[in-house]
């Protein structure tokens, strides 16, 4: 039987709830009914057992135990956006039901707020009576807003959770104006937020499973299972890809089945990181341009889709080569590396660009197709260019580029600038508009 502790905090007050139930693996959840007018005031110890209203700001530290005893049931009904100014723990089975438009947010702005539900692990994905869930009291995509994380503490944690039901309005402007059921939040100023994020179900929201903005911190991020979420399963800011891990689940019927990417001109990626492939076989989706001044390491088999008119810059450093951007990108004959157009037109995303210097720039194994927008050198188009930004500066470009395939690019396969030092071997140009490898003079 679940244990009934007495709550402390100021701002949450007993709603009298009978409960229903329903079926199904979504629809395991019990909600709460109102209770009739025939009820006494003398409350038995079942009837203290019901769901709590929690409808105001959550100011000291708070522990949310299982309070009705029935697996599934809802223990706590969420009004409102509710503010959390302190921690929040939440034990193994608790059942959180949002009202229309409710959610949390883990307060960063003035005070320093902490969501810590760290659910049981080994019982499945499905399992209802050792996660904590996270829902609507109607369950429909976009019912609740969501949990939105302004707070870098390390103690924020969502592990063995589900979520669910999320996304009924914005509550991220990552690229515009977004929804998400779990937001890291950031500001400029340096404001950032951080989330430990494990063995999670994040299913059936509108907008996105999860957006990581950019300058905020995943600091775990492994197995977990998105599916049925209205866009793609995951946005992440260009600094945080490298946190993902090969082996979560992004293809469950969401609306892009993998991991969109947003760079900006101000956040580029400068730590090295390294890319991983999906195991599941997601995809990544790049909706903006993104600019590399650190190496990047793309794993084999990682296929990359890029939107309209945009392009993937490694970019060269004039004031010091550790800044350089430097392209890893080796692939094998059965995982290449697959540099693609969201649509598969002729001309429909702008191409790679290699400027840097760096003798560690290297491509094997590896297909670019359906390039070629726009120029990537002086006013030639072409899936890969080879840039001296400088013409006669020290600071020489270098590229190597093998077993490679070039194909249905609107221009030429690849275009080298002067006073370049590229080599290339073995490589296929399949289906182009111009010339398999174009030279400036």
């Amino acid at each position: 039987m679940k244990n009934l502790k007495q709550l402390t905090v100021l701002g949450i007050a007993i709603l009298t709830l009978g409960v229903a139930c329903s079926g199904g693996d979504d629809d395991a959840v019990t909600m709460p009914e109102m209770e009739t007018e025939t009820e006494t005031d003398t409350e038995t110890e079942e009837e203290a057992m019901r769901p709590q209203l929690i409808e105001n700001t959550i100011e000291t530290a708070t522990t949310l135990e299982n309070i009705v005893d029935e697996v599934g049931a809802v223990d706590y009904i969420v009004r409102g956006c509710v503010a959390i100014q302190d921690v929040l723990t939440i034990a193994p089975g608790v059942v959180i039901a949002f009202e229309a438009n409710a959610g949390f947010n883990v307060d960063g702005i003035i005070h320093e707020g902490v969501i810590s539900a760290i659910g049981l692990a080994g019982f499945g994905a499905n399992d209802i009576e050792h996660k904590i869930i996270f829902t609507g009291l109607e369950k429909t995509p976009g019912y609740w807003k969501g949990i939105t994380i302004e707070t870098n503490d390390v103690r924020n944690e969502l592990s063995n959770v589900i979520v669910e039901y999320a996304g009924s309005d914005f509550n991220s402007d990552i690229k515009g104006n977004q929804k998400g059921a779990i937001v890291l939040h950031s500001r400029s100023g340096g404001f950032f937020s951080s989330l430990k994020l494990t063995n999670a179900v994040i299913r059936s929201n509108d907008g996105y499973g999860l957006i990581v903005e950019n300058n905020s911190l995943l600091r775990a991020f492994n197995t977990n299972i998105f599916e049925r979420n209205a866009n793609a399963a995951v946005i992440v800011g260009v600094r945080q890809v490298e946190n993902l891990d090969a082996d979560s689940m992004y293809t469950g019927g969401n609306g892009y089945n993998g991991v969109e990417i947003v760079g900006t001109c101000c956040n580029y990626l400068e730590n090295d990181a390294i890319w991983p492939s999906f195991r599941d076989g997601s995809k990544y989706y790049i909706s903006s341009s993104v600019e590399i001044r650190a190496k990047l390491t793309l794993r084999p088999g990682a296929v990359f889709e890029f939107e309209a008119n945009t392009q993937l810059l490694f970019d060269q450093d004039f004031n010091s080569v550790e800044n350089d951007g430097i392209i890893s990108a080796i692939g094998t004959a059965v995982a290449p590396i697959t540099f693609t157009g969201f649509r598969k037109e002729k001309g429909y995303w702008k191409g790679l660009v290699v400027q840097s210097e760096s003798g560690l720039n290297e491509m094997d194994y590896c297909i670019i197709d359906y390039a070629g927008s726009d120029p990537i050198i002086d006013f030639i188009s072409a899936g890969l260019g080879v840039d001296n930004v400088i013409a006669g500066a020290q600071n020489i470009p270098k590229l190597k580029v093998t077993n490679s395939t070039f194909r249905n690019i609107l221009g030429c396969g690849i275009v080298v600038d002067t006073m370049v030092n590229f080599e290339d071997n073995g490589n296929t140009f399949e289906n182009n508009e111009a010339s398999d490898i174009c030279s400036i003079l």
